[in-house]
Order: structure tokens, then sequence, then C-alpha cells
């Protein structure tokens, strides 16, 4: 992410990639919380600065411990008042900062647990208080303030008005919307009115729209030492972000996949539909000419199979493709497609009717990358090239590169793929040792995946898991996500199965990718060479 303002969700993802490449969550908070300490022993006037710390249950509070903690170890007076109880810290990080900071010996902490406590406890500090630090809320809170909480901002501002406090909010004012100050999500009155908000690593949306001028007051962003690559790279914290199936929903409202195979190869569509079906789709058609449905129905029974006449797509076949395309969410077109005319001409024809598409393998030809340029904008479209495939692209756009990735550096490369993109109007995922996936002006990377996914079959099941994450996120996040998914479930099949690897293993394991419980996560391999064993046992015999 190059860009120099980011949302709460990109700083999210962030966050969690960081943790993805090594970095603790106990050092994020660490850091986090000595920047507030720092910015304000810089920013007050008072030589020994008393500092009154509100601290909510969250990592905003965890923020505040640390904070409190730093504070007294410069010989400033610091009372921290907890919104509630120890038991109730919500995250381990906040909890083990919380015991940190009481081990000073030099913090006075009391636990808030009702509003009297609150007003009594206020009272004892309230002539001596010169600052106030706002941890009560972070950007993970939605809704409006109540209970403490609600009291605590409501006393925060009574008290900076009355007696000029400076207030210095962690992240966000407490109760401030990171979303948008959408009518009626939120009360004006209950939003702590900073003087400064000490925000993390860039600056945030949030914190630039004209409403936060109100609250936020002057902003300070802090680097917490999260390294480059966690922007650079797709995580983990990127595929929190993508849509999640919710419990009242109904039978196609996670997915609507169309595949059009062509007719020469029956294994690669059918690989296709079970990537998509893998990464949480609900519905996956293929449309196929006769001559290989029965072959494509055998590989998954789930599948819904649409048989067109003949052994190869043709123009006869536009009117029933048009149809099905209207009726699905995302049309995937390239994994056994084959180069015979009839079928490039078919497609082509086709490329008006796309809503969402992913254009991959043998459709990635002349007649079909003019058709997309005719009808640029008016789609959703992901390339999913390897480097020769590319090559063959760019050329199309007259466009010329080595014949070999490794003879063309990084940022040479990344000018080609944004160019493509701009000219295409689509997003391009180039798949290779480390994936580049370019779209609106930036590149970003994905390390996952190995040698063992040199396998054929391993490409279609990425189209598969494309399609399905096209659905319903952008197409940024779709060709990004997908690429870390296919790598990381190739990593886990790799763990077991080595260069012995096949598309059904990683297929397999791309469940275990998306976020779950760990004792289900680490059968993974473990299920897929039970399997294994059980069909080896059965032909020895």
């Amino acid at each position: 992410m190059k860009q120099e303002t980011i949302t709460a969700e990109e700083m999210k993802a962030i966050d969690k990639n960081a943790v993805g490449l090594g970095m603790h969550p106990l050092q994020l908070m660490e850091n986090a919380g000595a920047a507030v300490a720092d910015v304000v022993l810089k920013h007050t006037q008072s030589q020994v600065p008393s500092v009154l710390l509100f601290a909510g249950l969250g990592n905003n509070g965890g923020d505040a411990f640390v904070a409190a903690r730093h504070l007294s170890n410069s010989e400033k007076s610091a009372v921290l008042f907890l919104i509630g109880d120890e038991t109730q810290i919500k995250t381990q990080e906040s909890q083990i900062n919380f015991k940190l900071m009481k081990q000073t010996g030099k913090v006075t902490v009391f636990e808030i647990k009702s509003e009297s406590d609150l007003s009594d406890t206020y009272a004892r500090f309230r002539e001596s208080a010169d600052i106030i630090v706002d941890g009560i809320f972070g950007t993970g809170f939605s809704g409006k303030p109540k209970g403490l909480e609600k009291a605590a901002i409501t006393l925060i501002n009574s008290e900076k008005e009355k007696r000029n406090l400076s207030v210095f909010s962690i992240d966000i004012p407490s109760g401030m919307p990171p979303a948008g100050f959408k009518e009626g999500a939120f009360d004006k009155d209950l939003i702590i009115k900073a003087d400064a908000t000490i925000t993390f690593h860039k600056m945030k949306t949030f914190l630039k729209t004209k409403e936060a001028e109100e609250y936020a007051g002057g902003i300070f962003v802090r680097a917490i030492g999260i390294p480059a690559n966690a922007e650079k790279y797709i995580g983990p914290g990127d595929v929190l972000g993508l849509y999640k199936r919710a419990a009242d929903n109904k039978k196609g409202e996670s997915g609507k996949i169309l595949v059009i195979a062509g007719g020469p190869y029956a294994g690669a569509p059918a690989f296709a539909g079970m990537g998509a079906y893998r990464t949480g789709s609900d519905i996956v058609t293929i449309a196929a000419p006769e001559t290989i449905c029965k072959t494509i129905s055998s590989f998954a029974p789930e599948f819904i199979v649409r048989k067109l006449p003949g052994n190869l797509v043709s123009e006869e076949d536009v009117p029933i493709l048009t149809e099905l395309i209207r009726t699905h969410d995302v049309t995937v077109l390239g994994p056994g497609f084959g180069y015979a005319p009839e079928s490039v001409r078919a497609a082509a024809l086709l490329a008006p009717s796309f809503k969402k598409a992913i254009i991959d393998a043998d459709a990635l030809v002349p007649e079909i990358l003019e058709a997309i340029v005719r009808n640029k904008n008016s789609a959703e479209i992901i390339i999913t090239p390897h480097y020769r495939e590319l090559k063959r692209t760019a050329a199309h756009f007259e466009k010329m590169i080595p014949d070999k990735r490794q003879e063309v550096s990084d940022d040479a490369l990344e000018a080609v793929l944004l160019e493509i993109n701009e000219k295409l109007g689509a997003t391009v995922l180039l798949k290779g040792p480390e994936d580049m996936i370019a779209d609106g002006g930036e590149v970003r990377y994905n390390s996952t995946g190995n040698a063992g996914m040199s396998v054929g079959g391993t490409g279609d099941v990425l189209a598969g898991i494309v399609g399905s994450l096209l659905a319903r996120n952008s197409t940024a996040a779709a060709a990004g996500c997908c690429a870390y998914i296919c790598g990381k479930a190739g990593d886990l099949a790799y763990a077991s199965f080595g260069d012995s690897l096949i598309p059904t293993d990683l297929i397999d394991c791309i469940p275990f990718v998306f976020p779950r419980d760990e004792r289900i996560k680490n059968t993974a391999g473990k299920q897929k060479n039970k399997k294994r064993s059980k069909k080896q046992d059965q032909k020895i015999k």
C-alpha cells in the first residue's frame, strides 16, 4: 500500500501482516504506547505534569497501559482509570501490559466498576490532573457509547470545557466512527473533543474528514516499527478483510460462479470449479461441450454441468452462454479453453456481457484482449497470466519484455504490469515464484507458494479461487488474496507431499488457510495424508 493515508481496515490488515512476518503483537503495543508517552511529554507546558489516563478493555486500553508505564518511568505522576475490572480485559497483550504497568509501583491504578466509582475517584484527582489521555475506544469500536464508557466520555468533555485541560486521544477520539459520520450512527455529544490525536504508522482517512477536525485536534503520526513488507506483500491481514458468509445467508449470496470450458481438456475447468467451491462459493456451473461433460461431472457431484452441443465452444453457443453469464456473479474463462478459432471468436462475442470475469491461460489472446479494451470499464476483470502469457499480452500492447522473468528488474516489470492494467482496465495477477498484483497505480507482491506448484492444474485452481473471491470483493482484494491463499494452501500441501503434490491436494488445503480453530488448522496435512494412504493401500491390495 503506497498511499500515505489509509483506512482503519487497511491498518488492521497491516498490523496482522506484520505479525505474520514475525513481529509480535506485544512489540506493536509497546511501540504505540511509548509513542503516546513521548508525544505527551514533548507537548506539555508543565514541568512535572500529572497525567490521568482513561483506559478501555481492548487494545486501545493496552496502549494506555504502556503509555502510563513509560510516563511513570520518566518521573511523571500517572494515574490510570480502567473502565471495568482487570478480569474483563479482552486481549492477551493488554492483560500482559496491565500487569507490567502495575509492576512499576509508580502508576496509581483504579478499576472503575460503576458511575459512582468514576465520579468519586475522579474528584480525588480533579485539581491535580494537568493532562488527560483518552484510551477508551479504538478503531474497532462502532455504534454509540453506553454505560461506563459513555459516562467517562461525558466526564472528560465536561472537565475539558470547565478547566481547559489538555486531552490526548490514542489513535482516534473515543466515540468517533472510523467508518465515517453516517447519520444516526453516532452521537456528537459522545465523542471525545481532543486537543491532539496520536495515530500510528500512517495518517488515517477518518482523521482527514471535515467532521474530524472538530474532535481530533492536532494530529501526530508516529512510527511503531512496522516493516515495509507488511504493506508490500499480501498477508493474513488482507485475508481477514474478505467478505464473510453471514449466518442468515441464502443460497447464492456467497457467489455464483460460471466456468466456461472450451472442449480440449476436462480436468482444467473441473479444477477451477473445485477451487471456487473450496473458497466459499455457493454455486459453481461449468458450461462445456457435451463430449467432456461426463468427465467433468465425475470430479465433483456438486457441479452444475450445462451441456453445449458438439466438441468445441462456438458462436452457436453465444446465446446460451450469454444467459448463463447474466444469471451468475462471475465468469471464469480460460482453464482448458483451447485455441480453436471458433472458440476464440465466441469468447470475444461474450466479452460485452461480462459483469465480473477472470481471464486466464488459453483465453489471453488478442481477440479477447481487444474485446475487453472495447468494453473497458463496463466490467470488473482480472487477468491471471504466467510470465510467458504476460509476454504475449504485453506484445499485443507493443511492449516488449525479455524471454525470461529473471532478465527483467522488478521496477521494469511493475511498469509493464501497470501499463497493461491501465490499458485493459483490468487487474493483473502475474503468477510466478513471487506473484505480482497490479491495480490502480499500485503493485503488491505475494511470496507464498513453492516449487511443487509447478505441476499442471494449480493455475486452474488459482483461477477458481480468484473467481470465487471476486464474487463479493474488489478486483484488487480478490487478486491479491487469491495469490496468497493459493500459495499458502500449496505450502500446506507441500509440507505433506513435497514434489508429489497434485492439484487436488492443494484444493483440499484451501479451507485451512482461512482463520479458524488452531486444532482444525493443524490437521490439514494429516487428514489429506490419511485419505491418500487409504487410496494407495486399496490400489496395492
